[in-house]
């Protein structure tokens, strides 16, 4: 409801991953007051918005970079039903 109303209201979310810690933070490093509202938006970018290309980073080999980062984005686009 909260997201809904914003998108309404022309306020869009666009993660942008600087960082693995939205990769890498467990619920128990969340402080508590803040730990089940936080959890849900972290699973909910992590489930729909964050592809992890840390694997692909070192390919030395270019064509095999270029087929895993096609394969990363098909598979996404099945998981959101666009692809």
């Amino acid at each position: 409801e909260k997201y809904s109303k914003n998108w309404a209201e022309g306020q869009i979310l666009i993660p942008i991953k600087i960082d693995n810690y939205i990769l890498d933070v467990e619920k128990y490093q969340i402080p508590k007051e803040y730990s089940e509202e936080y959890w849900s938006n972290i699973e909910l970018v992590r489930q729909n918005n964050i592809i992890n290309y840390e694997d692909f980073v070192n390919l030395s080999n270019c064509i095999e970079f270029q087929k895993q980062i096609k394969k990363l984005i098909k598979d996404s686009l099945k998981k959101t039903g666009k692809g």
